[in-house]
């Protein structure tokens, strides 16, 4: 058990990107980190930090039990900082999806939150402490040739805001972040079938889609981390934090303009009329 009265953060995904930048800027901050990741090895450098590192898998329940068994031998029952950060990307068009793709990328973005907050909440209400899901603008936006990843990320949106409501009385809180751009080496690398129409008609709208997040001066995960930790350790923290390269923009775009400029700009943005074109012009010549 801790012999110390510092403050319990668990980081799920902390692998790489955000995770990983989030777990170093927490501990720098005087908080225990529990880092994890379904690759241990990955997490070397955090645990030459002196960062407590474990193998998780949270489409796994037995994964998830075990380490709620560590959790509470470690602490005597209690975690400050429930951070289910772990995500997976699924970038194909609509005719293009593989339905156990798409079941798989609904396991990591929205089961495997429910399974850590079912799990861990008895821990968080020990502590009054709060749980924080990495949203997306995805769940907010309807981008283009992502349809399950948006989907996914807001169904946790609508999950946290909910979930918040109903642990508020036992004095947990629920944060969720809707990030932008944050650099990242993370990305659909999966390639679509040679006989997508989406390749056909309009490959350099799919390629842009996938380099999306890493393009547009994408903000660095340090700098994210730094942010998010100011706004999470704070007493009171708003419940919906937008942070990441464009988040604000986007804040602002979705609030206070109707949708139709909004599907205008990602029509444009992905040149969605482009392959309408080529559509068209393939039909004509046949």
């Amino acid at each position: 058990m801790l012999g110390d009265n510092r403050k319990v953060a668990l980081i799920t995904g902390a692998s790489s990107g955000i995770g990983k930048s989030l777990a170093i800027e927490l501990n720098d901050r005087g908080i225990h980190v529990l880092a994890c990741a379904r690759r241990v090895e990955e997490m070397q450098d955090l645990a030459k930090l002196g960062i407590e590192t474990y193998k998780l898998d949270v489409t796994n329940q037995q994964s998830v039990e075990e380490l709620q068994v560590k959790v509470v031998s470690l602490t005597g029952g209690k975690l400050d900082y429930l951070f289910n950060n772990a995500g997976q990307p699924n970038s194909f068009p609509v005719t293009d999806i593989e339905i156990d793709d798409a079941r798989a990328t609904f396991e990591v973005n929205v089961f495997g939150v429910m399974r850590m907050v079912k799990v861990f909440t008895p821990l968080l209400i020990e502590a009054k402490g709060k749980i924080i899901n990495t949203g997306s603008l995805a769940g907010v936006l309807p981008i283009p040739f992502s349809s399950v990843y948006n989907s996914s990320k807001a169904a946790l949106h609508q999950y946290s805001r909910t979930i918040k409501l109903e642990l508020e009385p036992f004095g947990v809180d629920v944060i969720t972040t809707i990030t932008g751009g944050v650099r990242s080496n993370i990305s659909e690398k999966r390639l679509l079938p040679a006989d997508s129409m989406f390749m056909k008609y309009g490959e350099e709208s799919i390629n842009s889609r996938r380099n999306m997040s890493q393009e547009s001066s994408p903000m660095e995960p340090a700098v994210y981390a730094k942010s998010l930790a100011n706004q999470v350790l704070k007493a009171n923290t708003n419940s919906v934090i937008w942070e990441g390269s464009y988040a604000r923009i986007f804040w602002f775009v979705s609030t206070f303009l109707p949708a139709s400029f909004v599907d205008f700009i990602f029509v444009t943005k992905f040149k969605v009329n482009t392959i309408k074109q080529n559509f068209s012009l393939a039909k004509k010549t046949k």
